[in-house]
């Protein structure tokens, strides 16, 4: 009786343990809020020759653009329906009456809970007085709002004054009942001044350490940046008019972590950046103590994928035209890659701008460096001179640089005498490959394909269809090309050139991605079961990590200690 008892006894403890750490898994899973954040939407009265910057500039552009864009993400936030929406940084361009009563007309057809902070750009007269009577109603600054059991925290004077915003962090997260996550939101005196806060400031981040801060977002004039000071992870949100349209960051807090991601088009997959909610989960290593100085790699890699290649497009080497940052920037992406150390790296196109042999010299140069497998195709730039382009600019460049045009007849036609012909004939003399083939790394077939024009010439179609019928037994096929397919990216191939036919041997063949650049930004879309993947102009790497039923593709901004990830499946059973 007493062993029945026992093992009866044992199977309530387990039942409990178990039931434990179902709700456990629950309550991480569950989502507490969701915030959409949006940063200097700049919108003005002024007439476009009148939007000057700080330094002088005319930005006439904003006259269109910041309207335009915000009309967007008003749009955009109502159709997500977060739970709350936060707008950083200047609202207005001036500070006037009439910017504040313009701005508020967009703000006033938000359908969420709106919170305000106000930027740089919101003084007049050295004062907010404006600001407050137009959105003292909005207004969140220096306070702590409580939004679902997420504590938010405004400190718009946090990189100005670190000391008294930190004691006011303080007082006011010691005050607040047990948040079950903490997000802060700063801002700095002026898109140009330097920062006081480091991540030497003690008194910061004993509250960061102390309240479990889980991210701080800082509003930017320029694209958003994804970075970390010392376990903290640091989300830049890019001003809504000059550099992401009327895109949108949205936040979901979860019990375990947060999800950062941003939007334009809800009904195609993101990029998100993932971190631990430190009320729950363990914070993120300091930078310098993760093996690969990446703790987002670390973590993809500790998953064991079967094979990890990464791409990168455009370095575009000049042998004037900004030489040294073009060549500060390909070293860059080229230590890091050496890091990661993947099984293979795609480079886009476009390796050098001239097509002259003194900048084929220094890609080889630096690329050289590289430790992994290297794999390219080229781009326009690399038969600049020396190609029958669709595009007036790229026809016409032997008359706009008649200099550049001999340098590049006389060097083909030694190229010519060493028996390389065509128009990649310097491709492939110095990168000692022919520009249209297939390579294969294990159970991933790669086809590179020279698309150096807005056209698919014929031979260029012949090849792709050969070689897709030649790999259609691997796991996973990418095309890697110069120009973009989709007419969504701009300067596409063009639909009757030979688009529209790529596009469809794309999904006959169940092309896992079309990898590409040529655009000198990043973007993403999924087409008939095909990722199509923009690369920009090395200032990123995107990792893959191939696993048997999914890819997870890892976007990571050269410098930046973190990345934002996007699952994408196998296109093939």
């Amino acid at each position: 009786m007493s062993s029945l008892l026992l093992i009866v006894r044992i199977s309530i403890i387990a039942v409990t343990l178990l039931a434990s750490l179902f709700c456990a898994n629950l309550a991480a899973e569950e989502r507490l809020a969701t915030i959409a954040v949006v940063s200097n939407p700049y919108i003005t009265t002024l007439p476009p020759d009148k939007i000057i910057d700080e330094r002088g500039s005319v930005r006439d552009f904003l006259a269109q653009t910041a309207p335009g864009a915000l009309d967007k993400a008003v749009r955009l936030i109502n159709q997500l329906q977060p739970d709350a929406a936060v707008i950083q940084g200047s609202l207005t361009w001036s500070g006037s009456a009439d910017d504040f009563a313009e701005i508020r007309k967009y703000v006033e057809r938000i359908n969420v809970p709106v919170y305000t902070m106000p930027g740089h750009r919101d003084y007049s007269n050295g004062t907010l007085a404006e600001y407050q009577r137009a959105f003292g109603d909005f207004n969140v600054d220096a306070t702590l709002r409580i939004l679902n059991d997420v504590a938010l925290v405004f400190a718009s004077d946090l990189h100005a004054k670190p000391d008294s915003a930190s004691k006011r962090l303080r007082a006011q997260l010691a005050n607040a009942s047990s948040p079950k996550a903490v997000l802060l939101f700063a801002d700095r005196e002026g898109e140009f001044k330097r920062s006081v806060l480091t991540p030497e400031h003690a008194s910061f981040f004993s509250v960061v350490d102390d309240f479990k801060v889980a991210m701080r977002f800082d509003p930017i004039r320029y694209g958003y940046r994804v970075h970390c000071e010392n376990t903290l992870p640091v989300r830049s949100v890019g001003s809504l008019a000059w550099s992401e349209r009327g895109s949108v960051a949205v936040v979901r807090v979860y019990g375990d972590r947060i999800d950062v991601a941003q939007v334009s088009d809800p009904e195609q997959p993101v990029y998100s950046l993932v971190v631990p909610n430190p009320v729950t989960r363990p914070r993120l290593p300091r930078v310098e103590d993760d093996p690969y100085q990446c703790p987002s790699f670390s973590k993809d890699r500790a998953l064991n994928p079967k094979q990890t290649f990464a791409l990168v497009s455009d370095p575009q080497f000049d042998r004037k035209t900004n030489r040294d940052l073009l060549i500060q920037r390909a070293d860059a992406g080229i230590e890091e890659l050496n890091r990661f150390n993947p099984d293979v790296v795609c480079v886009a196109g476009d390796l050098v701008n001239n097509n002259l042999p003194e900048e084929w010299l220094l890609f080889k140069k630096h690329f050289d460096q590289l430790t992994s497998p290297l794999e390219v195709v080229p781009g326009n730039h690399d038969v600049l001179f020396n190609y029958d382009f669709v595009e007036d600019l790229y026809a016409k460049a032997s008359d706009n640089a008649p200099e550049y045009a001999k340098l590049v007849a006389t060097a083909v036609q030694d190229a010519e005498a060493e028996g390389f012909k065509g128009p990649t004939a310097l491709f492939e003399k110095y990168i000692g490959r022919k520009p249209n083939r297939v390579e294969q790394y294990g159970d991933t077939a790669f086809i590179m394909i020279s698309f150096m024009t807005q056209r698919a010439d014929d031979e260029q179609m012949e090849f792709l269809r050969s070689a897709l019928e030649q790999t259609k037994g691997k796991g996973n096929v990418f095309v890697v090309a110069h120009y973009p397919a989709l007419p969504a990216f701009g300067y596409s191939l063009q639909p009757q050139l030979g688009g529209d036919e790529v596009l469809s041997l794309l999904h006959q063949y169940r092309v896992t991605g079309y990898l590409f650049g040529h655009r000198h930004a990043n973007g993403f879309q999924m087409h008939e079961r095909t990722a199509h993947v923009l690369s920009d102009n090395m200032r990123s790497i995107h990792l893959f990590h191939v696993f048997e039923e999914h890819i997870t593709i890892g976007r990571k901004q050269i410098g930046s200690p973190l990345y934002e990830r996007l699952t994408i499946p196998t296109a093939r059973p």
